[in-house]
């Protein structure tokens, strides 16, 4: 498993940056497509069956791999390999 406290090299010249980093930047990714959706947070949490504070914790750059990805999934955008 990969530390959160180490920066780890990304291939094809990207900085490397830490994983607590990445996360806070897919939480603020996510909050603006979601607010561009027009979508709140009890509307994406409903939709998942989750409660709407695990979405503000994916929003604020916490929580698991698994629910920023299902999070994003629902707004309909991609975290990883470009803009969707």
């Amino acid at each position: 498993m990969l530390s959160p406290r180490i920066s780890y090299p990304i291939v094809l010249g990207v900085p490397a940056i830490t994983a607590e980093e990445a996360k806070k930047s897919w939480g603020a990714r996510i909050a603006e497509a979601r607010r561009e959706a027009g979508r709140t947070q009890v509307d994406v949490a409903a939709t998942l069956g989750v409660d709407q504070t695990t979405v503000s914790q994916v929003e604020r750059g916490t929580g698991s791999l698994e629910t920023f990805i299902a999070v994003a999934a629902e707004i309909g955008i991609e975290l990883l390999g470009g803009d969707s």
